[in-house]
C-alpha cells in the first residue's frame, strides 16, 4: 500500500498497457491482489509484467540473493547508496524465489514510533483528520503504518495509510485527512494517533531505483559497549546563504574557508551575477573534521561592497569520544556500528583510536551538539558461542602483571 506499480512487456509478446503507472491503495496478502487508485486504460493482458517502486516497506533483491523463503528474516538491512543511504530497519519476512522471482523483503515499519498527535475529527472507520504535527503534503504518509487510540488509550487498530489529503495552510495548518486500510474497529471515538517509522527511529524511506545494501545477521547486532560519550567533533553537513547584502556579486566556484576550529571543508559557491540581497546555496563536497562552529566562507570573485557571504551552517558529529568502559586499543571498534540515543541514526565506525575516539563514515545529522553529552551504543558481531568475531580486536593472553609503582602496569 502506497507503492507504485508499473506495467511493462514480457520477454515474449507486448503488454497492451505498457508503461502505465498506478498507486496501490489496498493489497490482499492471501490472494496477492492489489487495488490501484485509478483503472488502467484496459485490462492488462497476459504479456504484461510489473515492477513495484516507491515502497517504504518492500525491497527486492537481485539474483545474487537467496532463493530460500525466510533466509533473511530478522536480519537488519542497511542502505549504502541512494536516497536512503545509511538508513536501516529490520527484515520481517523474505519471500525468496518460491512464489515469483522477485526475492521480496518486507521491512519492519509497524512498531517504532515516528510521530504522534491528536485526531481532530473522524468521519468513518476508514477516514479521519490528523492534527499537529501532520505536514501539508499528500506524499508524506501514504503507505505508512498508523496506530489509532481512543480517549482511554485503547487501540482502535493498526492500519496502512492509503491516502492523505492535506488541508491548505489557510484553513488548518499541519493537518489533513487520512484514509486507511483495513478500517479501524469503530467509526467514532478516535482521539490520538502514532505514525510508525523504521527501526532506526526515522521516517520510512523510499529507495528509488537500484542501489547497494548490507544485510546484517541478527547475531551481528550485539552490544559491544555503551555509556555516556564525553565530547564530539563535527563535520560541516551543509551551509546556506541567508543574504548576500545589497550590491553583492560573485563569479562562483571553489570557496575558501577559515576558522571554526576544524579543517578540510571544501565545496563551491553558485554564481551571483545580479547585484542585491540574493538567496542561494553553498554546496559542500567534503565536510572536513573537527569543527566546533561554522567557518567563515569566502566566495571567489566577490564584490568589494560586501566581501563575504552571510550564511547559516549545519554541523554533524563525525568524531565521538566514548566513555570509560570503551576499549583503549586502537582499531578495536573499526568496522562496528555506533548509534547515539535520540539521533535515530547508526553509522559505521571508520577509525578508532586509543584515546577512545570513534570517527564515523558519515556524520550524525541529528546528533547532539559538540558541547553536549549523551548515551551511545557500539554494536558488533558475536559468534554463536558468544566469543567476539573481530579481526581488529587485541589478542587476550595470560600473563603475570607487575605494578610499576607509578600508576602503570606491565605484563611478562
Amino acid at each position: 500500500v502506497g507503492a507504485t506499480v508499473t506495467l511493462f512487456s514480457a520477454s515474449v509478446g507486448a503488454c497492451n498497457v505498457v508503461g502505465e503507472t498506478k498507486s496501490i491503495v489496498a493489497f490482499d496478502g492471501t490472494s496477492l491482489t492489489a487495488t490501484v487508485d485509478q483503472p488502467f486504460s484496459a485490462v492488462p493482458g497476459a504479456d504484461c509484467e510489473y515492477t513495484i517502486t516507491n515502497s517504504t516497506t518492500v525491497v527486492y533483491l537481485d539474483n545474487t540473493g537467496s532463493n530460500s523463503a525466510g533466509h533473511y528474516d530478522q536480519h537488519l538491512i542497511r542502505f549504502l547508496t541512494g536516497a536512503c543511504i545509511d538508513r536501516w530497519t529490520t527484515i520481517t519476512s523474505y519471500s525468496g524465489n518460491t512464489i515469483h522471482p522477485t526475492r521480496a523483503m518486507l521491512l519492519g515499519a509497524k512498531t517504532t514510533p515516528w510521530i504522534s498527535g491528536n485526531v481532530l475529527s473522524q468521519s468513518s472507520a476508514s477516514t479521519f483528520t490528523l492534527g499537529f504535527p501532520a505536514v501539508n503534503t499528500s506524499a508524506n504518509y501514504r503507505g505508512m503504518w498508523i496506530t489509532v487510540r481512543n480517549s482511554l488509550g485503547a487501540s482502535m487498530g493498526q492500519s496502512k495509510i492509503a491516502n492523505f489529503s492535506a488541508y491548505p495552510s489557510s484553513t488548518l495548518l499541519n493537518s489533513g485527512t487520512a484514509t486507511v486500510v483495513p478500517p479501524l474497529s469503530h467509526a467514532f471515538g478516535a482521539a490520538s494517533y502514532v505514525i510508525h517509522g523504521w527501526d532506526d527511529g526515522g521516517r520510512p524511506c523510499e529507495n528509488y531505483g537500484w542501489g547497494q545494501i548490507e544485510l546484517i545477521s541478527p547475531n551481528c547486532d550485539r552490544v559491544v559497549d555503551e555509556g555516556d560519550f564525553t565530547s564530539t567533533t563535527s563535520s560541516i553537513v551543509g551551509v546556506e546563504v541567508t543574504t548576500n547584502g545589497a550590491g553583492y556579486t560573485a563569479t562562483g566556484g571553489a570557496f575558501t574557508a577559515t576558522g571554526g576550529g576544524g579543517n578540510g571543508v571544501a565545496g563551491y559557491c553558485k554564481a551571483t551575477t545580479t547585484p542585491g540581497a540574493v538567496t542561494g546555496d553553498v554546496v559542500i563536497t567534503n565536510g572536513g573534521a573537527g569543527y566546533s562552529t561554522c567557518p567563515t566562507i569566502k566566495c571567489p570573485g566577490h564584490s568589494s561592497a560586501t566581501p563575504l557571504h552571510v550564511i547559516t551552517c549545519t554541523l554533524g558529529a563525525s568524531g565521538v569520544t566514548l566513555g570509560s568502559t570503551a576499549s583503549l586499543t586502537a582499531n578495536a571498534y573499526t568496522g562496528y556500528v555506533l548509534s547515539i540515543d535520540g539521533s535515530g541514526e547508526r553509522h559505521r565506525i571508520q577509525t578508532y583510536s586509543s584515546a577512545r575516539v570513534a570517527t564515523v563514515v558519515q556524520p550524525f545529522t541529528d546528533a547532539p551538539p559538540a558541547t553536549g553529552t549523551g548515551r551511545y551504543t557500539v554494536r558488533g558481531c558475536t559468534g554463536e558461542a558468544g566469543a567476539m568475531v573481530c579481526t581488529n580486536c587485541p589478542r587476550i593472553v595470560r600473563a603475570d602483571v607487575i605494578d610499576n609503582g607509578d600508576s602503570s602496569y606491565s605484563a611478562t
